[in-house]
């Protein structure tokens, strides 16, 4: 519902005009519900602001604490393992755990696809074992 957002705008590289014929979040709720439905996990990179804005596509408690369940945020467990690991870092933030971990950005950092993909890659480094016997019961 802004018309302008300076700073963000700065960092992400998104203009007004680039998004002034957008779909509305209202438009995208099916599609976005049934992603969530088809997952086991959402990971991110700083989830808490993400579900704070996207639970609200949920009507009901018991809905929006279905998708908390399943939301694992690398930040969080960037920040333990940098605590354990790197206590002298001051920053944790997705470029900084990339750094950490030698990991190369795959286009231009701070788009979506590129931060998506770096979260993926921070997130199999903290947790190399993560995608191992997927599928398969546990013993």
């Amino acid at each position: 519902h802004k018309k302008k957002w300076k700073n963000t705008e700065k960092i992400h590289g998104i203009t007004p005009d680039m998004v002034a014929d957008a779909p509305l979040l209202d438009d995208l709720i099916p599609e976005i519900k049934e992603i969530f439905a088809n997952c086991d996990n959402l990971i991110a990179y700083g989830v808490s602001t993400d579900y704070s804005h996207i639970k609200y596509i949920y009507e009901t408690d018991r809905e929006r604490e279905w998708l908390r369940e399943k939301t694992r945020c690398c930040a969080n467990e960037f920040v333990r393992y940098a605590h354990e690991h790197a206590p002298d870092l001051q920053h944790m933030s997705l470029t900084d755990a990339m750094a950490l971990f030698s990991v190369e950005w795959d286009g231009v950092a701070h788009t979506s696809i590129a931060d998506t993909i770096g979260c993926m890659k921070v997130w199999e480094k903290l947790f190399p074992h993560y995608y191992e016997n997927e599928g398969e019961a546990a013993d």
